[in-house]
């Protein structure tokens, strides 16, 4: 009788309750939050077969200078004026490495080869720490000495920025791709192990005919960003946390402190 009073034949009403059930979404689908960063721990394009874990900027090796680029790994860079911020929140997360083979050395050669237009469109996928994985599409692309590209038009936006070389001493500009966030799932791939290692080469003298400093034999550029980095963050302690235990163990110290004086 509903069928009828809607002017539906029965075929149409039970297509219809078909559709219903395929479309509805999996009770156990739970939704990506997209409102907290994680640490991310690694870095794939798919399309130049990058691959690689990610650590902190401050991440110590022997043998390497302190802020000079590891090998084998990207990093992660944050700031304390939330310019950078890690990903899977608001704001530009910034990743950088060398442009080195197993690296990000694809990233400079298809830059050289074809300019921007062979990186635009790429595909980033970055995954965090919580079990997020997320996919930026490479939507500007710039080589400078500034780190302009960091700035977001948009509040609410979510960029990743992947910073390389584009020659092996300082005086070469960062090569830089930036992209916007496309979609977000979880994944149940397993993190990496990271394997850093040194990768620091002690400049080498050079002949005086040359008579020029600058074309000294550096090493691998080192792509430091300009905003100073901050300690290594936790995804376990929350800035309110660690506040109130300080709090506690300085009103600790203080209680001994006055028993210790007031003692005969």
């Amino acid at each position: 009788m509903l069928a009828g009073a809607l002017g539906l034949s029965l075929p149409a009403v039970m297509a219809m309750a078909q559709d219903e059930t395929t479309a509805a979404p999996s009770p156990s689908a739970e939704p990506v939050p997209l409102t907290e960063g994680s640490r991310p721990v690694r870095v794939r394009v798919p399309s130049f077969d990058i691959d690689l874990p990610v650590v902190w900027s401050g991440r110590k090796v022997a043998g390497n200078p302190a802020g000079y680029p590891l090998c084998d790994v990207a990093q992660y860079l944050i700031d304390s004026d939330q310019r950078l911020v890690l990903p899977g929140r608001p704001g530009t997360s910034w990743i950088y490495g060398h442009a080195q083979p197993g690296m990000f050395l694809p990233l400079t050669e298809a830059y050289f080869a074809e300019g921007k237009r062979g990186l635009l469109g790429k595909l980033i996928k970055l995954q965090l720490r919580d079990g997020r994985l997320l996919t930026y599409r490479i939507s500007q692309v710039d080589v400078a000495f500034d780190y302009d590209i960091s700035e977001r038009p948009n509040e609410r936006q979510q960029r990743l920025v992947l910073q390389t070389s584009t020659g092996t001493t300082g005086a070469s500009p960062r090569l830089m791709a930036a992209g916007r966030l496309i979609d977000a799932e979880w994944t149940d791939e397993p993190r990496p192990e990271p394997n850093p290692r040194a990768c620091w080469q002690a400049p080498q003298p050079t002949p005086r005919s040359n008579n020029s400093r600058k074309n000294q034999n550096r090493g691998p550029q080192a792509p430091a960003a300009t905003p100073a980095p901050v300690a290594e963050p936790s995804d376990e302690l929350d800035p309110m946390t660690m506040l109130l235990g300080s709090g506690i163990v300085l009103l600790g110290a203080t209680v001994v402190a006055v028993y210790v004086i007031r003692r005969p």
